[in-house]
């Protein structure tokens, strides 16, 4: 199976079933014998969990020069480029289409997606192999006419290529919102609906610079493990294996890398030195401002991100209490916690939705990363953009209503309670803080107290303080969108 066959079922088991494209990816290399193992796929695993460190889709022993790892990285590059951009690549099939498109089957539709974006979008790729891979494949899932169709509309692609593929704005925006979306829908590839929403909120300037960095290919942040080694030495030992890093852009304990290839399988990565994670889930877990021998929870925990940088940031001298729902996401974490020797943390399942009596009130700090609709990490996930509409954000707001809480049970008198998600939504963020500072007249927020704990450079960024916690925007902050709050129970 070829890496274009391999792109196409998983694009389809995607539209089928709603896979995330980490998953997917994955399982189509398994499938198609691309290469051993992954290599950094660009994405953060349980994005709408919160945006912590990967546990799919990466890893192996293949060198990142390999005829696999380059077939991988092709493999990724169609699959998550095909999500970005679904319907500007639909714009411009359906202008050289004779035919509509409710006719067209969805695997040619998948099979003409690919093409098209190889065309348009990807500048190493000869248009005639573009063109009679895509033919090779509609004769395979379609039949003598599906070719012929698939190879006269990709020939008249080819002729006239896009000219506007890195998705730039236009100079002047339509005076009527619904106009504007129209315009922005296609140029960005967003639905119409969450388009429409975010010019009411931001206003066209703000959401079309959020909508072209949702579709940039994200950074990969790594946080050192201090436990065990000092970013520079680390910086210094990966440099030696050829990676190239970079500090990270606000917390001290961040690199990025710049040509990650395939890592995981690094003595570095084995030995537990560092892990993967954005700075913006970094920053949630700084938020708490955690001390040596404070009694820490994380009320939804896994894959495990957040957890294990407070036992790093407290010398391993805490009390850490892991807590989620899910047995095999436990089960994930505590593996995790044993590579990077995190031995101060206890993994629990548990429902944070239920009140456990016996911790109730003990807990010097509580870190609530709530489920949420994920569209901070979209640039990581671009199935997100498709997969959730508005009743998705409705009942995530009332699912983190109900974490937050109970969660605030286990706060002691005068203890810390964070609350964050990977997403920039009003409705999950300072709408679920409003409304529970007036429901727990006990719990205030303090503007002052978060700033002391997060980098200046947060705050002098435009867009950052809400009401109540701060909104990180990756257009503006360069990291995945993040909501933070930090409140204190008097």
């Amino acid at each position: 199976m070829g890496v274009r066959e391999a792109a196409l079922l998983a694009l389809e088991e995607m539209e089928r079933a709603e896979a995330y494209s980490g998953i997917a990816v994955k399982r189509s290399i398994g499938r198609s014998g691309v290469g051993i193992g992954g290599g950094y796929d660009g994405g953060v695993d349980g994005s709408v969990d919160s945006g912590d460190e990967i546990d799919d889709g990466y890893g192996g022993a293949v060198p990142a020069n390999s005829v696999g790892a380059r077939d991988r990285a092709l493999l990724r590059e169609l699959v998550l480029g095909v999500t970005r951009w679904k319907l500007a690549l639909d714009d411009v099939i359906f202008k050289h289409s004779k035919i509509k498109k409710h006719r067209v089957s969805p695997v040619i539709l998948t099979i003409l997606r690919l093409g098209v974006y190889q065309l348009n979008y990807l500048d190493k790729i000869p248009a005639s192999a573009a063109c009679n891979e895509s033919v090779k494949l509609a004769k395979k899932y379609g039949n003598e006419g599906s070719a012929r169709y698939v190879n006269a509309l990709l020939r008249s692609v080819a002729a006239e290529k896009l000219t506007d593929a890195d998705g730039k704005q236009s100079a002047h925006a339509p005076a009527d919102v619904s106009a504007s979306a129209a315009l922005l829908s296609v140029r960005y590839s967003y639905p119409l609906w969450l388009c429409e929403k975010w010019l009411n909120l931001y206003g066209y300037d703000f959401a079309a610079a959020q909508m072209d960095a949702g579709n940039r290919r994200p950074e990969l942040s790594i946080r050192v493990n201090t436990l065990r080694i000092s970013p520079s030495e680390l910086a210094e030992r990966l440099m030696e294996r050829g990676f190239s890093t970079e500090t990270g852009k606000y917390s001290p304990n961040a690199l990025i890398i710049k040509n990650p290839g395939d890592f995981t399988q690094s003595p570095e990565f084995m030995e537990g030195l560092f892990t993967v994670q954005d700075e913006a889930s970094m920053l949630a877990a700084e938020a708490l401002g955690a001390q040596r021998g404070d009694r820490i929870m994380d009320a939804c925990a896994a894959p495990g991100g957040k957890c294990g940088y407070v036992a790093e940031l407290t010398g391993g001298c805490a009390d850490i209490l892991a807590a989620d729902i899910r047995p095999h996401r436990v089960a994930l974490m505590e593996q995790n916690f044993k590579r990077l020797g995190h031995s101060s943390i206890n993994c629990r399942v548990m429902d944070a939705l239920l009140l456990c009596e016996d911790i109730e009130g003990t807990m010097d700090r509580v870190l609530v990363d709530a489920p949420c609709s994920g569209f901070g990490v979209v640039r990581r996930k671009p199935e997100i953009k498709w997969t959730r509409g508005p009743m998705d954000i409705e009942s995530a707001a009332a699912l983190q209503t109900a974490l937050l809480l109970n969660a605030a049970r286990y706060v002691k008198k005068g203890g810390t309670l964070v609350y964050s998600v990977c997403t920039t939504e009003p409705e999950e963020c300072e709408n679920i803080v409003g409304r529970f500072l007036c429901a727990k007249d006990h719990y205030v927020y303090e503007p002052e107290d978060l700033r002391q704990r997060l980098p200046p450079g947060l705050w002098g960024k435009c867009g950052g303080a809400g009401n109540a916690g701060i909104y990180i925007y990756p257009h503006i902050h360069g990291i995945d969108g993040f909501y933070i709050a930090r409140l204190k129970r008097l």
